[in-house]
């Protein structure tokens, strides 16, 4: 499911990072997350959770294999959410 989820937001080219923010207490969620080769960018309040967001850049190696961008045009999606 992440895999598919980086796949959707890198299939656009003008895409340069992807932001994702588990609760800062939920540390298995957060362990995942660096697996992927997330890097920790800051706490963060969003209403009444606070989260720890995380950021992964397409220049990163995929532990899924390749650069994230090699495998995420395999799926053929053209749509993203740009972070620039």
């Amino acid at each position: 499911m992440m895999r598919g989820s980086l796949a959707f937001g890198f299939g656009e080219p003008s895409v340069t990072a992807v932001l994702i923010n588990p609760l800062a207490t939920n540390i298995r969620a957060r362990h995942f997350c660096e697996r992927l080769g997330f890097t920790f960018a800051k706490y963060q309040d969003f209403d009444t959770d606070h989260c720890a967001v995380y950021r992964i850049t397409r220049e990163v190696k995929s532990p899924l294999g390749g650069q994230y961008p090699a495998w995420a045009s395999d799926f053929g999606l053209g749509v993203g959410l740009a972070i620039k």
